[in-house]
């Protein structure tokens, strides 16, 4: 029988030399939980794990008690199905909606929880040059295009403005997750 797979992502380890988790530790966090089919994705905190059906709230609060345990300190997670993360390589946001250009850097912020429609409305007018933001609620999708100037963007702008924690990956990465 086959189980689910979710993808973690971790939000702030592994970042200018703090909160330093090797994967192998990180891998042995996960099946100390009882998760199955352990494989971690580069070194900024991407899980993708099988696990008995259950809501990405309760994951959410199992990773992140298990991980604070295990490290002496609060990471916060962002759990999603791995076909979520499926449909959104799919939906392609940055060529079917925003007509990226091609020198365009490309992000998507994923979300502790879905954004209001106020801030939504809030997140587009922040879009400027450089950098544009679109959401339609569960996730941001960023572009930076750095030919017009010096981007804005840092992912504690988003948490900042919004009062929402966030943690951002590139497109590749999102695409390589969508096909572990």
């Amino acid at each position: 029988m086959n189980m689910p797979k979710y993808i973690a992502l971790l939000r702030g380890i592994n970042v200018s030399g703090v909160k330093i988790i090797k994967m192998e530790d990180l891998r042995g966090y996960f099946s100390d939980m009882g998760f199955r089919g352990v494989k971690t994705y580069i070194q900024s905190g991407n899980v993708v794990f099988e696990a008995n059906k259950q809501t990405l709230i309760t994951l959410t609060k199992k990773i992140t008690k298990g991980l604070e345990e295990a490290l002496g300190y609060h990471v916060p997670v962002v759990i999603l199905s791995t076909e979520t993360m499926q449909e959104i390589q799919a939906a392609d946001v940055f060529t079917n909606v925003l007509k990226s250009i091609q020198t365009a850097k490309k992000y998507i912020a994923f979300l502790e929880r879905p954004l209001t429609k106020e801030e939504i409305k809030y997140l587009h007018s922040l879009t400027n040059e450089v950098d544009v933001y679109y959401s339609t609620g569960n996730e941001i999708y960023i572009t930076i295009d750095e030919t017009k100037g010096k981007s804005l963007y840092t992912n504690m702008l988003l948490e900042k403005k919004l009062k929402i924690y966030a943690t951002t990956r590139n497109w590749n990465t999102v695409c390589k997750l969508a096909s572990m």
